[in-house]
């Protein structure tokens, strides 16, 4: 796992060498507590997410036959509209395996309440012939007003 890690080396006649080293990895897409913004699209990809990974209003993440490796205790929001936006965020999976080593938090997609009901700026997520593992709750829609199209 990428992270620093304190090393201690001690020889059998009792001296010993310390050291801090990072290992990284070694991917170009690694994003950590990262907000989409605009439209992103990772097609053939290996992505590492670490921490709240936020799609904003008005943006568009598309994972197209991509691995996705989620940090323990991370999360993906896609967010409802926001004051200036025209829609709400979009997170579009296709052929893509999303998975952890750990236990990671899930995707949820923000909604209005019913008495709110503008369908049209919630978060819309689409799921097409992909796999969400290790995580608390795989995809929670918050209030009855977020699109989900799960095949």
């Amino acid at each position: 796992l990428a992270g620093d890690y304190f090393i201690v080396c001690t020889s059998s006649c009792g001296g010993s060498l310390s050291n801090t080293i990072s290992i990284g990895c070694g991917l170009s897409n690694n994003y950590s507590n990262y907000t989409f913004t605009g439209s992103t699209t990772f097609s053939y990809n290996t992505i590492v997410l670490d921490g709240t990974i936020i799609i904003d209003g008005d943006a568009t993440l598309n994972l197209n036959n991509c691995d996705v490796f989620m940090t323990s205790g991370s999360e993906i929001i896609v967010k409802k509209r926001g004051s200036g936006q025209a829609s709400g965020g979009t997170f579009q999976i296709l052929n893509t395996k999303i998975s952890s080593c750990g236990k990671w938090g899930g995707i949820y997609a923000e909604g209005w309440s019913n008495t709110e009901a503008r369908t049209d700026s919630s978060a819309h997520v689409s799921i097409s012939y992909s796999e969400i593992h290790d995580a608390y709750i795989g995809l929670f829609a918050d209030n009855s007003y977020s699109t989900l199209l799960l095949l």
